[in-house]
């Protein structure tokens, strides 16, 4: 049996289930929306995709859509993965409206640079969203770093994500741009 390329699935309209929650931050705001993004996670789940959601694609997938597909690229975001490399294609995943960088636990720190990056060095100008299992103590960091909206866990209560953006934790995430402190007297 062949292989069906990403770029030769169509989305198809289907019901549609309640949109999870994302917080969107901005100089001035911080509101919880429904999200109009749909995280793809295989090939397969572009086939119940319905018709009118924005989509975040896997690297890869989105990689093999750069080589020609009938999709509007404009509308179509990118997540990465911690061991993913996506320098090859830096300049054309900067040019996306949205950015998603997948949080994997407590060795995600890969990610306050990789934001970092895409925000000082590539001029990323969309949507940087962190999504996976973010503590509210991860949350006043990753914003410092870039991000800019937060898909949270579900159960994740928004009232305690809003006061874990909003106040600096005693003890920052050791990170190669933000050693912890040291231990001496």
């Amino acid at each position: 049996m062949p292989t069906q390329r990403y770029a030769d699935i169509q989305a198809e309209p289907a019901s549609q289930a309640p949109n999870p929650q994302v917080l969107l931050v901005s100089q001035q705001n911080q509101m919880w929306i429904d999200d109009p993004w749909l995280l793809i996670q295989q090939p397969d789940d572009l086939i119940s995709t319905p018709a009118d959601k924005r989509l975040i694609l896997p690297l890869p997938m989105w990689r093999e859509l750069l080589g020609g597909t009938s999709l509007d690229l404009s509308q179509i975001g990118v997540w990465v993965d911690s061991q993913q490399q996506f320098e090859a294609h830096a300049q054309a995943l900067a040019a996306q409206p949205l950015v998603a960088l997948r949080i994997s636990g407590p060795d995600s720190d890969w990610c306050y640079g990789a934001a970092n990056h895409l925000r000082a060095s590539l001029k990323f100008g969309g949507e940087l969203r962190a999504f996976g299992p973010i503590t509210g103590a991860q949350l006043f960091y990753l914003h410092r770093c870039g991000f800019n909206s937060f898909s949270m866990p579900a159960g994740q209560a928004p009232s305690g994500t809003l006061s874990g953006l909003n106040s600096r934790p005693t003890q920052p995430p050791a990170t190669p741009a933000m050693p912890a402190p040291s231990q001496e007297h």
